[in-house]
């Protein structure tokens, strides 16, 4: 089947000696056609009562895997949607390619539906109950299949093919719980990862007892790899546990990832230790725990500045150089925030260039502090800089006719309309009111149709919108 499909040009000569609508002739098109209805065909008389002719255990595995991506190529949606949801067909999937590869491939022909559904517009598929169904579907084939003697005996005396088996069976609950989580589906993610991190405990205790050496156990990852993805698993439960305010077990679970990416010193494990604390900072911060805030951002600023070799680290490392910046000034010392701020404004500029957004939002800040230290001409200066920025950032974002960029679009001119607030604040502190009602105008004349719309997108929460509707009784300096 892959040499059929990669003759592109001997399938376009045939069709083309037998097309009779020249007009409407897509050879890719018809080829993808042809490759679905082959691939349903081979499934279903693997599976017939007809005698085992029609296909090898290759065509078959191929038919499972590929069925999918015909389908979409040739826009015929609604079967996918059936297919992908369909438990005999991701049963067979699963067992034909296996546990891991099987889940990966699902998940990457569910998310690419949902892209070209989005792309196009398409209004007669619900893409939220074709993700809801299909996972369920994937869970519960894993969850049956992880029937093995490794589980029954409680991990004692348990074969090596029923461990590597159970590993990869976490790590496609993982892949699940990853994916579901990208897609809003919290509660569901957690219960897979919960499930994922279960599995992991067990094999993790088994080889750390001594018990067996994963290392010659045959399509068993290393100690190293279960221990990274046992992280990376602890950090998507506490991302949930942090999106539903449950601050407590988030910050226990970003505690138990730190402990086992600290277990070895490659680069992914410093890499997922620098994130986590950044993260534990950003908690600490909105607690109002300064000090362990600015403890944790040193210590990821410290890995990170370690790791920036080429430049890839710089977006992270300005952003901590921020944070400090709100620290030291919610501690009031403001000259220690002013330096941070300065900072942040050199390494964010030398990665993004003087025309960023990110920019702005630096612009913004300085200009924050200059307020504190009631310096109304720097800081001023610093929001016209920002304005400046942000008026541009705005403009490229319109300019693009990809509807996913419109809320990005929108969320920039609603910067704008910050600024303008900010500016007015300082013009009505120094009794320059003329400017100052001029500023506030133009503010909420930007933020009353940007608000409007975003609202119309379920984007912009309610809270923000009312921080945008009080701009005349703003406090200074804010």
């Amino acid at each position: 089947p892959d040499i059929f499909f990669q003759s592109h040009a001997a399938y376009e000569r045939y069709l083309y000696k037998n097309a009779t609508t020249m007009s409407t002739w897509d050879p890719i098109m018809e080829l993808n056609h042809d490759m679905a209805d082959a691939c349903i065909a081979c499934i279903r008389n693997r599976h017939s009562i007809l005698p085992v002719q029609f296909s090898s255990h290759f065509e078959y595995a191929h038919a499972v895997e590929k069925a999918p991506t015909h389908l979409l190529r040739c826009s015929r949606f609604l079967e996918v949607a059936d297919l992908l949801a369909k438990e005999s067909f991701v049963r067979r999937k699963l067992r034909t390619i296996g546990f891991l590869v099987g889940t990966r491939a699902h998940i990457a022909d569910i998310e690419a539906m949902n892209k070209i559904i989005s792309d196009r517009g398409i209004q007669n598929i619900d893409m939220d109950s074709v993700f809801i169904s299909s996972f369920k579907v994937i869970y519960d084939v894993l969850i049956t299949f992880d029937q093995s003697n490794f589980e029954k005996d409680g991990f004692r005396g348990a074969d090596d093919k029923s461990l590597a088996r159970t590993v990869e069976i976490a790590e496609a609950l993982h892949c699940m719980g990853q994916s579901m989580l990208a897609h809003g589906f919290e509660d569901d993610a957690v219960e897979a990862y919960s499930h994922s991190l279960k599995k992991f405990e067990k094999v993790h205790s088994v080889i750390q007892s001594g018990a067996t050496e994963n290392a010659s156990i045959d399509g068993m990852p290393s100690l190293d790899h279960i221990q990274f993805t046992m992280a990376e698993t602890l950090v998507g439960m506490a991302t949930v546990n942090d999106c539903h305010g449950d601050v407590d077990n988030a910050t226990i679970n970003y505690e138990r990832a730190l402990s086992f990416y600290s277990k070895d010193r490659s680069l992914r494990h410093r890499n997922g230790v620098a994130e986590t604390l950044m993260t534990m900072g950003i908690i600490y911060f909105r607690r109002k725990h300064w000090d362990i805030a600015a403890a944790n951002f040193e210590e990821a600023m410290e890995i990170l500045e370690s790791l920036d070799v080429d430049g890839s680290k710089a977006e992270d490392i300005g952003d901590i150089f921020q944070w400090l910046g709100n620290i030291r000034r919610n501690e009031g010392e403001s000259e220690s925030a002013l330096a941070f701020f300065t900072e942040a404004l050199y390494v964010i500029t030398l990665k993004f260039g003087k025309c960023h957004s990110r920019v702005g939002r630096v612009h913004q800040n300085i200009a924050i502090i200059y307020d504190d230290l009631r310096d109304f001409n720097a800081s001023l200066s610093h929001y016209k800089e920002a304005l400046k920025v942000r008026i541009r950032a705005a403009a490229l974002a319109a300019k693009s006719t990809d509807l996913r960029h419109f809320e990005v679009a929108t969320l920039e001119e609603l910067a704008v309309a910050e600024t303008l607030q900010c500016m007015g604040n300082v013009y009505r502190v120094t009794q320059d009111y003329e400017r100052a009602y001029g500023c506030y105008s133009e503010s909420a004349f930007i933020a009353r149709l940007d608000v409007c719309a975003l609202l119309r997108s379920n984007v912009l929460a309610v809270d923000r919108v009312m921080d945008l509707s009080r701009g005349d009784e703003a406090d200074e300096g804010t």
